[in-house]
């Protein structure tokens, strides 16, 4: 045997040649495995873009607006309802929830108003499940503290959802979307928001009227003079009465300081 050595360039050019050969006996496997990983990996995107829009970016202080919260839902996808709209049955969609994650003092939020869902039949449930797709729009009712100070607010909206097709469904998403309102003081004159807008046509203006008669976002009025005599009443109070295991929940510290007092 005549022993003899390989040139590093004839070395690379083995190497190569190699690893081309095994790319091509296991192409068929590689790119097999490919789609099954992609097929698990959520979309970045997700597959609702979510935005929030006010009826009008400018209001009177001690008045009221309306925040429509947009889910634009790609083709042929669906996101479920509401947990209030949610079909009974042996399957439990993970339903669509908008929340308020910025607190302004000067902003008091009612109930969301969600659109009307509906049943989708899926392959394999016995039960159809209720759902939205397309462009589903929801609504915050807002109103403006009479003694706000004019300026801009900022709000931070936080939407949750699952987004599924016929075949698959995709992990709950959270996202969060952020509008800004102008308040102004009651002799400034702004535009009237055109209430014709098709964003804000199924906004149901009596959610204005069962804020009012529900108070400040159900934090009781402290009474004056106090019945022990103490000058400071401190009251909590949660900004939804139920939360979900893993959910995320906002509890506000009220402060009422007796008049002339600081």
């Amino acid at each position: 045997m005549i022993p003899f050595r390989l040139r590093p360039n004839l070395v690379r050019l083995a190497d190569t040649l190699l690893a081309a050969i095994v790319l091509v006996l296991f192409l068929p496997t590689a790119s097999s495995l490919w789609a099954q990983l992609d097929a698990g990996v959520d979309d970045v995107g997700g597959r609702a873009r979510v935005s929030a829009v006010w009826r009008s970016d400018k209001v009177h202080v001690g008045g009221q607006a309306v925040l429509a919260v947009v889910f634009d839902i790609e083709p042929n996808w669906h996101i479920a309802s509401d947990a209030d709209q949610v079909v009974p049955g042996d399957f439990t969609p993970y339903p669509t929830e908008v929340a308020v994650t910025s607190i302004d003092p000067r902003l008091n939020f009612g109930e969301p108003q969600y659109p009307k869902a509906h049943e989708l039949p899926v392959g394999g449930m016995p039960d159809p499940i209720a759902v939205f797709d397309g462009q589903a729009v929801v609504y915050l009712p807002v109103s403006i503290a009479a003694d706000a100070i004019p300026g801009q607010v900022e709000v931070v909206i936080q939407a949750e959802y699952q987004a599924c097709d016929d075949m698959t469904c995709d992990f709950p998403q959270t996202v969060t979307a952020t509008a800004r309102l102008t308040l102004v003081s009651a002799d400034t004159a702004i535009q009237t928001p055109i209430d014709s807008s098709p964003l804000f046509t199924d906004f149901d203006s009596q959610a204005f009227e069962a804020m009012a008669g529900a108070g400040h976002a159900g934090i009781p009025a402290a009474q004056w003079p106090s019945p022990d005599g103490r000058k400071l009443q401190v009251t909590t109070v949660w900004q939804n009465a139920e939360l979900r295991p893993g959910g995320l929940g906002v509890l506000a510290v009220v402060m009422d300081v007796a008049p002339h007092w600081h």
